[in-house]
């Protein structure tokens, strides 16, 4: 979301103005269809041990594989590099 909002602040001629917003409609559209899985307390106590396990690896990245992992769900990713050093997660790469 920030990526788009960014492009559409970048954007200077009205019609492009207009092409940016579109884009940005069209990925809420998507957002819209997608189930979220929340960051809650299990994930969050989760993330603690993770951090402490794994103090090279990103925040949000810890964050993400917190949420994946309590709620038993795959990750798709194309980052296998960093996620798979995460004993227990399940990753799926479908950029290859």
């Amino acid at each position: 979301m920030r990526g788009w909002l960014s492009y559409t602040a970048r954007s200077r001629p009205i019609s492009e103005q207009i092409a940016a917003y579109k884009k940005l409609e069209d990925q809420l559209a998507t957002y819209q269809q997608m189930q979220v899985i929340s960051f809650d307390e299990r994930a969050g106590e989760l993330f603690v041990s993770l951090k402490r396990m794994y103090p090279r690896l990103g925040t949000m990245d810890l964050k993400i594989a917190a949420i994946t992992m309590v709620h038993q769900a795959t990750l798709l990713t194309r980052n296998t590099k960093d996620f798979g050093q995460i004993q227990g997660i399940i990753i799926e790469d479908w950029t290859a």
